[in-house]
Protein backbone atom coordinates (compact mmCIF):
# COMPACT_ATOMS: atom_id res chain seq x y z
CA UNK A 1 0.00 0.00 0.00
CA UNK A 2 1.25 3.50 -0.81
CA UNK A 3 -0.17 6.52 0.98
CA UNK A 4 0.68 10.15 1.59
CA UNK A 5 0.00 10.41 5.31
CA UNK A 6 1.87 10.68 8.57
CA UNK A 7 1.13 6.99 9.14
CA UNK A 8 2.51 3.97 7.24
CA UNK A 9 -0.23 1.33 7.05
CA UNK A 10 0.31 -2.33 6.08
CA UNK A 11 -2.84 -4.29 5.25
CA UNK A 12 -3.74 -7.48 7.09
CA UNK A 13 -2.37 -10.82 5.92
CA UNK A 14 -3.39 -14.33 6.97
CA UNK A 15 -0.91 -16.71 8.56
CA UNK A 16 -1.19 -20.41 7.74
CA UNK A 17 0.99 -21.91 10.48
CA UNK A 18 1.41 -21.42 14.22
CA UNK A 19 4.26 -19.44 15.78
CA UNK A 20 5.06 -17.31 12.75
CA UNK A 21 7.31 -14.27 12.91
CA UNK A 22 5.39 -11.28 11.62
CA UNK A 23 7.65 -8.64 10.04
CA UNK A 24 6.50 -5.07 9.30
CA UNK A 25 8.48 -2.88 6.90
CA UNK A 26 7.84 0.70 5.79
CA UNK A 27 9.63 3.50 3.97
CA UNK A 28 9.17 7.21 3.24
CA UNK A 29 10.34 8.44 -0.16
CA UNK A 30 11.95 11.67 1.01
CA UNK A 31 15.40 12.81 2.17
CA UNK A 32 14.02 14.66 5.22
CA UNK A 33 14.78 13.26 8.68
CA UNK A 34 11.77 11.07 9.46
CA UNK A 35 11.34 8.76 12.43
CA UNK A 36 8.88 5.93 12.90
CA UNK A 37 6.99 4.73 15.96
CA UNK A 38 6.59 0.96 15.44
CA UNK A 39 3.17 -0.68 15.33
CA UNK A 40 1.68 -1.39 18.76
CA UNK A 41 3.04 -4.58 20.29
CA UNK A 42 5.90 -4.89 17.79
CA UNK A 43 9.64 -4.59 18.51
CA UNK A 44 11.46 -2.09 16.30
CA UNK A 45 14.56 -3.52 14.60
CA UNK A 46 15.49 -0.72 12.17
CA UNK A 47 14.73 3.02 11.99
CA UNK A 48 17.14 4.73 9.62
CA UNK A 49 17.42 7.67 7.21
CA UNK A 50 19.32 8.19 4.00
CA UNK A 51 17.86 8.77 0.57
CA UNK A 52 14.69 7.34 2.16
CA UNK A 53 13.59 6.66 5.73
CA UNK A 54 13.11 2.95 6.49
CA UNK A 55 11.76 1.00 9.45
CA UNK A 56 11.32 -2.68 10.28
CA UNK A 57 9.68 -4.29 13.31
CA UNK A 58 8.66 -7.80 14.34
CA UNK A 59 6.39 -9.78 16.65
CA UNK A 60 5.73 -13.49 17.15
CA UNK A 61 2.17 -14.54 16.22
CA UNK A 62 1.20 -17.78 17.93
CA UNK A 63 -2.17 -18.43 16.27
CA UNK A 64 -3.17 -19.02 12.65
CA UNK A 65 -5.36 -16.33 11.10
CA UNK A 66 -5.64 -12.71 10.07
CA UNK A 67 -3.04 -10.35 11.49
CA UNK A 68 -5.09 -7.19 11.23
CA UNK A 69 -3.57 -4.12 9.62
CA UNK A 70 -0.46 -2.66 11.28
CA UNK A 71 0.50 0.99 11.28
CA UNK A 72 3.57 3.01 12.24
CA UNK A 73 3.38 6.72 13.03
CA UNK A 74 5.77 8.90 11.02
CA UNK A 75 7.26 12.07 12.54
CA UNK A 76 9.88 14.62 11.55
CA UNK A 77 8.47 16.04 8.34
CA UNK A 78 5.41 16.86 6.30
CA UNK A 79 3.24 14.06 4.99
CA UNK A 80 5.18 12.28 2.23
CA UNK A 81 4.69 9.28 -0.04
CA UNK A 82 5.20 6.12 1.98
CA UNK A 83 4.52 2.43 1.73
CA UNK A 84 4.30 -0.48 4.16
CA UNK A 85 3.85 -4.25 4.09
CA UNK A 86 3.73 -7.32 6.32
CA UNK A 87 5.50 -10.65 5.84
CA UNK A 88 4.87 -13.82 7.86
CA UNK A 89 7.87 -16.12 8.32
CA UNK A 90 7.05 -19.74 9.12
CA UNK A 91 9.20 -21.46 11.75
CA UNK A 92 9.46 -24.58 9.56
Amino acid sequence: NVFTLNTAIAPSITTTSVNTMLVFAAAVDDVAVYRFTPPAGMTEDVDTNGSAAVTMAHVKKAAIGATGSKSAAISGGAAAANGAFLVALSPQ
